[in-house]
This record gives structure tokens, sequence and C-alpha cells, in this order.
């Protein structure tokens, strides 16, 4: 089937684009967000576990760091958490995230509506009834399930989450900060340096294709990726 449809779209590589397609990354201007974006949706999201894991990964928290993350390895002012060798600082919307957290009264809340063990040591907890009765850490699986349940409630506003693409949009917004802070010209070379600087594991000319899109209206892959996609989602529906 899929080399049929190979044939059918000439010289485009199906299977690499299915993988774009299927994590969401399109390089289209509108599949990353700014951290505007990202608080507003945030808002309207009620439990603040899932709060953190949004804003948390756009602010490019390690996955495995996430879930083991426990409320003792946070400082009491709530402003930062040290990570292999580096300081991620939380903003002042990431510390309120935490508060509501750690609060008491979110804490009864979370219990009794929502059936979370507070008893748990993690900052993110699972709910009593899960393996070890809720005290284990949160899987990445959990993550994924909980991130494709917000897609559907935002689907309105045609907003797509997962790690890849809240990650991506966290890199480059941070990144169009440093433009206009300090005037950078990004380059590939300058994108590698910036990726090193700031421990993140990502593929630079991706991380460039993805910032000049965003920020700088480049949209040659978002128009054939366009001109493609409902031929990708016919695929997918075999599936």
């Amino acid at each position: 089937m899929l080399q049929s449809e190979n044939k059918m779209l000439g010289d485009i590589n199906v299977r690499a684009i299915w993988r774009l397609y299927i994590n969401n990354i399109c390089y289209r201007k509108n599949a990353f967000y700014t951290k505007e974006e990202i608080q507003n949706i945030c808002k309207k999201i009620e439990n603040p576990y899932d709060k953190f894991i949004i804003y948390g990964l756009f602010n490019n928290i390690p996955n495995k760091v996430m879930l083991n993350l426990k409320e003792k390895d946070i400082p009491k002012d709530r402003s930062y958490i040290d990570v292999k060798g580096r300081r991620i600082i939380f903003d002042e919307y990431m510390k309120s995230i935490i508060r509501e957290c750690t609060g008491e009264v979110c804490n009864y809340f979370l219990k009794h509506y929502y059936k979370f063990n507070n008893k748990s040591v993690y900052l993110i907890k699972n709910k009593i009834g899960t393996p070890n009765d809720g005290l284990n850490s949160m899987t990445l699986q959990a993550i994924d399930r909980k991130l494709e349940k917000a897609t559907k409630r935002f689907s309105y506003e045609e907003y797509i989450f997962n790690k890849a693409s809240l990650r991506v949009s966290g890199i480059i917004y941070y990144m169009y900060l440093k433009e206009k802070s300090d005037l950078v010209e990004w380059d590939i070379e300058k994108v590698t340096e910036y990726l090193g600087v700031n421990g993140i594991k990502c593929d630079p000319e991706k991380i460039y294709r993805c910032y000049q899109i965003k920020y700088n209206n480049k949209v040659e892959l978002e128009e054939k990726t366009y001109k493609i996609s409902d031929r990708i989602r016919k695929i997918k529906d075999k599936f």
C-alpha cells in the first residue's frame, strides 16, 4: 500500500512524511506555540499536574526529570530545578503551577475529586488504584495519553499537543526572544552552539527550520506538506 502511494506521490518519501504527520510536527507555522498561547491553554485546564506537564515540556524539562521530580527537589521559592549540571529557571507562571500542585487546598481537592494519592513523594502524582496504589512515578505512556486528551479538548482551536511539538515550541520561542534582545541572526552553526550551551539534545537543522517557519514566515515546506496532507490522512485511516 505504501509503495503504491509512494509512486503516486512521485519523489516524496511517504514514510518520512508519515512520521512527520503522526508526530504532529508538520513544519507548519501553527504547529508551534508561543509562551502566551501555552499559558492561555494552561489557564483553561483544571488539573495542575496536566498544567505542569504541558508547561514543563515547553520549558524543556527532560521527560525522566519531570516524571521523577519530587517535591523536596524544588526549593521553597519554587524558582528553579537543577538538571545534570544546568539550572532551569522557573518564571512566575511556573511558580504558580507548582503552588497549585503542592498546596494543601489543592491536595485535598485532587485527593477527593481526581482520586490522586497525595501521599506520593512525586510532584506529579498518580491516581489511587494504579500500580502501588498511586505511589509510583507517572509513566511516559500516561503523559502521552494526557496530551492526546488535551489535543481532543482543544481541537476546536486546532491545537496539537505532544512532547515533540511542545519542546520545539519552547526552544524556538526562547531563540526568538534571544534574537530580539541580543540581535542574534540565527544560522545552523549558532543554533548548534545554542543547543549545546543549554544542554538541549535536538537536531539543530530541524530546530532552525522550525524557527524559520514560525518566526520568519518561511513556508516552502509548509506548502508542500499541505498539498499531500489529505493523501497522508487517507493512509492513516487505512492503518
